[in-house]
Formats: structure tokens, sequence, C-alpha cells
């Protein structure tokens, strides 16, 4: 049987949305057929671990990361998308390729499996023409836009993480369009890990209840407003912030943390299931998206390991997750503004919500898993109409 192909610049065991859920459409896929994953080696300082499943072959190749290690900007897109048009063009037969964003990844496979005339699904986690609308000059905006709408154009599927994602790639000329919600793995994020030891508390900097930040912090979350706000409001003198982050805005939290007296603590990302621990024991964990920067529709994947971790969320931003966070009374709903911020906070530690009911919300409605066998369901369906032509 021919293997499926994923096309990935982030795959097991980075930490990412991206990863989780090609983490999890590998595995339900490999029920079907054998799966190979075209994806970039780790950082120098990472291993690599062995993948669970004997039927998913994982493909490393050298690729270019920033400073944080993410494979992110136009040399280490390139570095990625140029060898992978190459690694598709001469990979042993194949049935389809799952390709991930970006538009320049979407584009490049577009162009190889055309040429090995099979068919592509690809995953609109964004759309990237909203998102640097306002970020690049005219030319190069429209030049993404130009490379979106062609691998949108071209695949025989599109996943869209959202119903307004959904919509959009349909505006930009995607067909065959299927929302799958993002979700997450509910056996990594779980409250059921061991309890934060004293020592381990005091080590980190923990010294009594906080608030917990995780993943990135770049301009587009602007997550050191919770810090600017923590610090300002009288009500939470008795928290701390802790940051399990990395990003373009590091820097500035960390000014800020050196400034705080102990009240802002930073650290590097943990493995998920160690982070899953500080999670659960936070009296609540902060999630944002700035507004207008073309990623209103967005669903963070922070909010869904939270729940999963039974613990509530300030979220401060727009779109569907605010819409769930009220409906379901999985936290507390803010204006992305710092005094709306210190308020939501304070009112979450009066709010007195039921833990155990936010991590049943997610293993009922967001599942990694279920996510992942819905994709693979589509893939075959993809498979099994191609064959047919």
């Amino acid at each position: 049987m021919r293997p499926l192909l994923i096309a990935t610049r982030i795959f097991y065991p980075e930490n990412g949305a991206a990863a989780f859920r090609l983490t999890a459409v590998a595995k339900q896929a490999a029920k079907y057929r054998p799966v190979r994953v075209l994806t970039g080696a780790l950082s120098s300082a990472e291993t690599t671990p062995n993948f669970d499943d004997s039927k998913v072959v994982v493909k490393r190749a050298p690729v270019l990361r920033d400073k944080e290690g993410y494979v992110r900007g136009m040399l280490p897109f390139a570095s990625f998308d140029i060898p992978l048009f190459f690694r598709i063009l001469f990979a042993p037969r194949f049935s389809a390729i799952v390709s991930e964003p970006p538009p320049t990844t979407g584009t490049v496979v577009r162009l190889a499996a055309a040429i090995r005339r099979r068919p592509y699904i690809y995953y609109s986690a964004d759309v990237a023409t909203d998102a640097v609308a306002n970020m690049l000059p005219r030319p190069a905006a429209r030049l993404v836009e130009a490379l979106e709408r062609f691998c949108l154009r071209g695949a025989a599927a599109v996943i869209a993480v959202n119903e307004q994602v959904g919509q959009r790639v349909s505006e930009l000329g995607a067909r065959n369009v299927h929302v799958v919600q993002n979700g997450i793995n509910t056996e990594q994020f779980s409250n059921s890990g061991a309890p934060l030891s004293d020592n381990e508390k005091k080590k980190m900097g923990i010294v009594g209840p906080y608030f917990i930040y995780t993943g990135t912090a770049s301009q587009w979350q602007g997550a050191k407003i919770f810090a600017e706000a923590l610090l300002e409001e009288p009500r939470l003198s008795d928290h701390q912030i802790l940051f399990l982050s990395q990003g373009s805005e590091q820097d500035e939290i960390n000014a800020l943390a050196l400034k705080s007296g102990g009240r802002i603590v930073t650290s590097d990302l943990l493995p998920a299931q160690e982070a899953a621990r500080w999670i659960s024991e936070a009296s609540g964990a902060l999630v944002s998206i700035v507004p207008g920067q073309g990623y209103d529709y967005a669903y963070p994947t922070k909010l869904y390991a939270a729940w999963s971790c039974a613990t509530p969320t300030v979220y401060a931003g727009v779109g569907p997750a605010a819409a769930d966070i009220a409906e379901h009374s999985l936290g507390i709903v803010c204006q992305y503004e710092k005094s709306a911020i210190a308020k939501a906070m304070a009112e979450l530690l009066e709010a007195n919500l039921e833990r155990a009911n936010l991590r049943s919300w997610v293993e009922q409605n967001r599942s990694l898993k279920k996510a992942g066998k819905r994709v693979s369901q589509i893939v075959e369906e993809v498979i099994g109409r191609y064959s047919r032509k």
C-alpha cells in the first residue's frame, strides 16, 4: 500500500499547535496506510526520539532556524521548502500529501504533487493573506496572497481549523473545505501528574499562588501586557506570573521580570507533560491575541492545554474562543487592554469555576485524537476519489 506523505516544518517532539495536530494525524492515518513525515532536523540541543508507531517514518533534513529555534522567516522557509520540492519529487511512490502552511510550502507541494500526479490536502491553520496585510510592503503582501491562492486552489481538499478560516479560504478559491477544530492531547495535558514539590517551586522562583503563560510570546500575542497588568493591580499583589515561553517579545518580558522583584518569573519551554504540571497548579492560564492583526479568528491552542489541565483562563482577545469561554464558563474574556486584563485576572480568582467541568468539556469537544481521526478520514476520501479517476 502506498504511504501518505506529510510535509511540515514542525513535528513531534517540538511544541506547537502544528506539531500537536500533525502528530495526531500521523497516528490516525497510520491505521489506514504507512505514513512518511518530511520535516526539518531538530536543533542541535534536542535529541531525536523514536516515534511510538512503527508505521510512521519521520524523515528529517537540515534546516535553518531563527534564534528562538523556529523555522520562521524567508531564509528558514526557503531552507525547508526548496529541498522539500526534491524530497517529494524523488520520494518512493506515495498516495497523497498533507501539507502544513505557510503558503510557500503549499506552493512547493502543489508543484511537486503535479509532477508526481498525486493529490494533496492543505491544512489551513490560519490565513496568511490577512496576517501579513498590515505587516509587509504591499507588493510582498500581494505575493503572499498569490501564493496562498495558488496552493489553496490546487488542493484536493482543504482542512480549516474553524468556521471563520473555512469561510475565508473559500473566498480565496479553496474547494472541498472541511472544518476540523484543533484540539489537544488530553493524555499529555492533564491534571493527573505528580504534584509540584516545594523544592521544584522554589527552584523555579515560585513562592505562592501564580498565573501562567505558556508557549509563543510574539507581537501577535502581545503577552507582556499580562506582566504589566499584574504589577499595576493591587488586588493581585499576592500573585506571580510564570512565563514558560519564547518568541520575539521574550526579551521585553525578561526585562520586566528583572524589575519585578520576583513577581514575574520566566523559564524556557518545558516538555508538554512537565508544563502540564505547572499549568494544573496555576490559579489561571493567560492567553491573548492582539486584535486587528489578521488573527481575530484564531483559536489559541494554549486555551485547550489549560482546560485539559482543569485550569480556567483569562483570554484577552476576540473571535470564536471568546464565544466558547462565555457560553461554557471556561474562564473570563476581556478586551486587550491593560486595565481590563487586570480586572479580569482579579475576577477569575473570585469566579470559583468548576475545574472538573473544564477538562470534561475539552475531552468531549476538542480531543486531538478525534481531530486526527477526522482528518485521516478526509485524506482517505481524497485518495479513494483520486484512485477512481
